[in-house]
């Protein structure tokens, strides 16, 4: 099931992230999300140094999107940023992705297909325990199953 969406802005992030530079972005990425539900994904190939002030910035990149109704999705993340990403929970407020158009493309996803790709992915164990939980909110019908 595909969502009727809004074009989706890649944007591509500095490779430093000085005081000038997050300002120039940041004016960038407001122009972007001016429109209801922005969609947004920021290009981190080149973020060298993952630190507070970068991180800080990604959130208030994301903030900005959110006040829009909106998502910021990161792609192309290097290994040392998903690391700190993983120790400050930020890759459970940011939806990483290996590449720029796997990005783009889950805008394209439902949010449903979108988490049920996600649980198929971390295996059949942690799937089932999923739909067991789910279970009784189906029942009711409270929840709508996209069988």
């Amino acid at each position: 099931m595909t969502i009727p969406s809004h074009p989706v802005r890649v944007r591509r992030l500095p490779a430093t992230l000085s005081k000038r530079s997050r300002k120039a972005f940041l004016l960038d990425l407001l122009s972007s999300v001016e429109f209801e539900r922005p969609s947004i994904v920021i290009d981190c190939s080149t973020l060298r140094v993952a630190d507070r002030y970068s991180l800080h910035f990604l959130l208030c990149c994301l903030e900005e999107a959110m006040k829009h109704k909106g998502d910021v999705k990161l792609a192309a993340v290097p290994d040392q940023a998903k690391t700190i990403f993983d120790s400050f929970g930020l890759s459970r407020i940011f939806e990483l992705f290996a590449t720029e158009e796997d990005a783009v493309n889950s805008f394209q996803i439902s949010p449903v297909a979108r988490t049920k790709q996600r649980v198929a992915a971390k295996g059949e164990e942690q799937a089932s325990e999923h739909s067991i939980a789910y279970t009784p909110l189906l029942v009711a019908g409270m929840i709508r199953s996209e069988q």
